[in-house]
């Protein structure tokens, strides 16, 4: 007995490769998209991290210098 799948395809089989490929399209986007904004955050926190810290009048290096 044929059954039908959430793409309107019908068949006897127990997935569908069109509703997989679908799937799959959409976790390699999702994929994608969160790779491109962890670059993007990552960026901006290199850029906070490489500005100079103000303390009262004066400027202090952003990297602790060791005495």
């Amino acid at each position: 007995m044929k059954k039908r799948f959430p793409c309107g395809h019908s068949g006897k089989g127990v997935s569908c490769h069109r509703c997989n490929q679908a799937v799959m399209l959409l976790a390699d986007a999702k994929l994608e998209k969160d790779s491109a904004k962890a670059t993007a955050m990552k960026a901006d926190a290199d850029r906070l991290l490489a500005l100079p810290k103000r303390v009262g009048g004066e400027q202090m290096p952003s990297a602790p210098v060791p005495v």
